[in-house]
């Protein structure tokens, strides 16, 4: 049972609109502490944290102090997301490598829901003129698309799980979203035993092909183009205004490039990248408590790693870090191949630590929503 314990919550907030309303959030990220404060106090000696949680750790510690140069409202109320992160992916290394394996069935099951009501008419496609985008229960295609194609490379990885990972891969392509697909198939590459010697000739290849495209493929994503949102659009590169929005928060960041101008700055102006938001809020620090938290996930086993390679692929062009349900299973992902074998010597500090967080987390909400 304790191997679904992350899973169910990746499955909470998916069919609670991917969990990206901030109460949501909120109250997940304490209820991940609080129950990591319960383990801590009646589980045999936790395991030590790894760096990968000390990263998300710091980036969240990094969000509350940002409420002294930022906006304190704006701080307190985003500091949910990566403390949701932190406890989640403690809670995943607990559990150890079977976490991953548990959102096999949790994806298959969100991907089939989306799929029966579509196909019922029951869900609504996701908004625009004339669209025929999936998009429930997530609520966003692209968040929706993204979690069906981490869903795809776990299940693929496993003879047994192949009719769930067509399950969704169906719902992925009707979420119509390019960037996940083109992610789905990176993973799945990455799943492909090759000689070392090939993918390091692989490697250059594409990193020459990336140099000499990169113009014109910025080109024809930065020029205009109406987003038909059919399947038309799978035939298009335009990034539908993205750059600008790059273009702005790379200006903020340089405006202010050691700490930013405060977490939750860029909550209404989202730039489209967890790399850029990261920036243009808590500057070079907050870019460098993420880094560390990427560079802290070992390859350790194939499928994890692949799924947690495509939501960073994505991440990084797209505003997936606000929704719980698709960061939250790459965050697992990461969890069963970050954990070490250390054990504290004892439950306390954890449990105090877990206490503390869920309370203020827990507080934090009751106040700012009352």
């Amino acid at each position: 049972m304790k191997t679904r314990l992350p899973a169910l919550v990746v499955l909470v907030a998916a069919f609670l609109a991917g969990g990206y309303p901030s109460s949501v959030a909120a109250y997940l990220a304490a209820a991940v502490w609080l129950g990591v404060a319960l383990a801590a106090t009646w589980a045999p000696p936790p395991p030590a944290p790894s760096r990968a949680v000390l990263a998300l750790v710091a980036l969240a510690l990094l969000t509350v102090l940002s409420a002294v140069w930022g906006q304190p409202s704006e701080a307190l109320h985003v500091v949910q997301l990566p403390a949701l992160y932190a406890g989640l992916l403690y809670a995943a290394e607990w559990v150890g490598p079977g976490a991953a394996g548990a959102l096999r069935p949790t994806i298959a099951v969100v991907a089939a829901a989306g799929i029966v009501g579509r196909a019922t008419g029951l869900a609504a496609p996701s908004p625009g003129p004339g669209s025929a985008r999936m998009a429930w229960p997530i609520g966003y295609a692209n968040g929706l698309g993204l979690l069906c194609a981490i869903g795809v490379i776990l299940c693929a990885s496993r003879r047994r799980w192949w009719p769930a990972a067509a399950v969704c891969a169906v719902a992925l392509v009707w979420t119509l979203s390019r960037s996940a697909i083109v992610a789905c198939a990176a993973g799945l590459l990455l799943l492909v035993p090759v000689p070392r010697r090939v993918a390091l000739a692989a490697a250059v290849l594409l990193a020459v092909a990336a140099v000499l495209l990169a113009r014109p493929a910025y080109q024809h994503f930065a020029s205009p183009a109406p987003d038909t949102r059919n399947v038309s659009r799978l035939a298009t590169v335009s990034g539908h205004g993205r750059t600008h929005l790059w273009r702005a928060a790379l200006h903020e960041g340089a405006r202010r490039p050691v700490a930013g101008r405060g977490a939750g700055s860029w909550r209404r102006e989202n730039p489209h990248s967890l790399e850029l938001e990261t920036f243009a809020e808590l500057g070079l620090l907050g870019l460098a408590a993420l880094a560390a938290f990427f560079l802290s996930v070992p390859p350790r086993r194939a499928a994890p790693y692949a799924a947690f390679v495509a939501w960073a692929i994505v991440s990084a062009i797209d505003w997936d870090w606000q929704l719980p349900a698709v960061t939250g299973a790459a965050v697992v992902c990461a969890g069963s191949l970050s954990g070490t074998r250390r054990r504290m010597r004892g439950g306390l500090p954890v449990a105090v630590l877990g206490l503390a967080a869920g309370v203020a987390l827990l507080v934090d909400t009751v106040v700012g929503y009352a």
